[in-house]
């Protein structure tokens, strides 16, 4: 990893890091697509609404779930909330909660959601590869 002179490192997980990455986008974006598409892309930068930060959370769910190699409902909703138990409140996944059972529901509300967009064509999230 990249380190400043002064030995801070230079990673995304440090703002100046970021902050570094982020000018370096710029500048790409521009030389390759120009200050028009660079303007459209940053008018839509803006940060997401509670909604769809919890979309996003949703989508990883079920990517997550997706990516098992056979897919528990039950199972995935146990160890989610294990790792619900190790985290604050505001970083808890799905349900927010502790219990496998409301987890459990959570998950079959969203794997039902899903199904049901992808039929009339309004999914925008990841679809199952199998």
């Amino acid at each position: 990893m990249k380190k400043s002179y002064t030995g801070e490192s230079l990673g995304i997980e440090t703002e100046r890091g970021a902050a570094i990455r982020v000018i370096l986008l710029r500048d790409a974006l521009l030389k390759h697509h120009g200050s028009n598409t660079f303007r459209i892309i940053a008018q839509h930068s803006k940060p997401g609404t509670k909604a769809e930060m919890t979309e996003l959370l949703d989508w990883e769910l079920l990517e997550r779930l997706d990516a098992m190699e056979e897919p528990n409902i039950a199972r995935f909703a146990a160890m989610l909330a294990e790792e619900n138990k190790r985290l604050p409140k505001e970083e808890r996944r799905g349900a927010r909660g502790e219990s496998p059972v409301a987890l459990d529901k959570y998950i079959r509300r969203l794997l039902k959601h899903r199904q049901v967009a992808m039929k009339s064509d309004q999914w925008f999230g990841p679809v199952p590869l199998k």
